[in-house]
């Protein structure tokens, strides 16, 4: 997926399992809950979805994620 400067997924409900992501360019910052993480390109996240989670691109240029 592709996030403009400033852009977000939908706040998506809790779930099972696990999602990762791979930063391709950019940077995004993770929020599962209260929790924020912040990737760089050439950087993975990984996180249980225990909360109400999204990505928002937090950085000044286009991100681009694989998100699993």
């Amino acid at each position: 997926m592709e996030l403009g400067p400033g852009g977000q997924t939908m706040k998506l409900s809790p779930g099972e399992g696990e999602e990762f992501g791979y930063v391709l360019s950019g940077q995004v910052t993770v929020m599962v809950g209260e929790t924020r993480a912040r990737a760089r390109k050439n950087e993975s996240f990984c996180y249980e979805p225990s909360a109400p989670h999204k990505l928002v691109n937090t950085g000044k240029t286009p991100c681009k994620v694989i998100w699993v």
